[in-house]
């Protein structure tokens, strides 16, 4: 009598060759003396099979993850690092780092990943063109627009300067009903302090270089050759142990 799943095997069998390297199962299918062979157990051969039968291109259901790669997609949304998440969804804490780095290089996962993420940006509204538009905000800020300040403690004449008398000099915030909008979006923090008010404006810096990177205005360069175009030449460093 033959089972349901050797039909399977046989109806389907041209399709998988055609996408996978032969298996042999245990004397369920037979292929060819002359073909690449190598051993699989029925069981292994049922898990893969909706992997063999996929068409290229089609993304897998999320359902077909492991309840425990699946708690990990859960968990690397939160901070997005692997090795934590790992460890979060009951993988071994000594095997986290290495777990981490498998399950993002699996298929299901990372479509499963890249799904969470699609959601998150839909429902928030988040697009390439609100991040740039963010970034730019912070990468063309000017620090003038949230804070005037005075040429000196004494400065009677700059429209800015309003002299208090105590001989401090004239600086002063942009009150938040009067700040444009673009400008306070690259205001970091705001704070009282013993002093007087603090503020900081998030890095230019860092958002330009982001900003440039996403843009890609900025190539990295490798050097494949040596000097005037020479092959490079490896440098090896020999210690030399002497003789006592």
């Amino acid at each position: 009598m033959v089972s349901p799943f050797s039909k399977i095997c046989t109806a389907h069998w041209p399709s998988i060759l055609s996408t996978r390297t032969p298996f042999v199962l245990s004397s369920t299918v037979a292929t060819p003396k002359h073909e690449p062979q190598r051993t699989i157990s029925v069981a292994r051969f049922k898990r893969i099979i909706p992997h063999a039968l996929r068409p290229q291109g089609a993304s897998m259901p999320a359902t077909e993850l492991t309840p425990k790669q699946a708690r990990f997609v859960e968990e690397f949304m939160i901070d997005l690092n692997a090795t934590q998440a790992a460890k979060r969804a009951g993988y071994s804490e000594l095997t986290a780092q290495v777990q981490g780095s498998r399950l993002l290089s699996n298929v299901m996962v990372g479509e499963a990943i890249a799904a969470r993420q699609a959601a998150i940006a839909q429902k928030l509204g988040v697009t390439q063109e609100r991040i740039v538009a963010e970034l730019a905000k912070i990468a063309f800020s000017d620090i003038r627009k949230a804070v005037q300040w005075g040429r000196s403690p004494i400065d009677t004449e700059s429209e800015n300067a309003k002299p208090n008398g105590l001989g401090i000099y004239p600086v002063e915030l942009v009150g938040s009903d009067k700040i444009d909008d673009d400008t306070a979006a690259a205001v970091s923090e705001v704070s009282l302090t013993q002093t007087g008010i603090k503020i900081k404006m998030h890095d230019k810096k860092s958002a330009l270089v982001d900003l440039g990177k996403h843009l890609g205005m900025f190539k990295e360069r490798v050097e494949l050759t040596g000097k005037d175009g020479a092959a490079l030449v490896p440098v090896v460093n020999v210690r030399l142990r002497s003789r006592s």
